[in-house]
């Protein structure tokens, strides 16, 4: 969890709330694909909820700064 709040955070930095919020979705998905395959297998569920909060709240954070 901690390593991908971590990825998600180093891809999210406040310098990126000026480009296009595709483009750095664009970089967060390969990245949240890789994190879910790897869980896959587990029971994960609970933990995938608070990692998709985590990164909707970064995404939404970029948006507000943008302002």
């Amino acid at each position: 969890m901690n390593r991908v709040r971590e990825r998600v955070r180093e891809l999210t930095p406040r310098q990126r709330c000026h480009q296009d919020v595709r483009s750095v979705i664009a970089l967060l998905n390969p990245v949240l694909r890789g994190w879910g395959q790897h869980f896959q297998t587990g029971n994960a569920a609970d933990h995938c909820i608070d990692v998709d909060g985590y990164v909707v709240k970064r995404l939404r954070s970029l948006r507000v700064k943008r302002v």
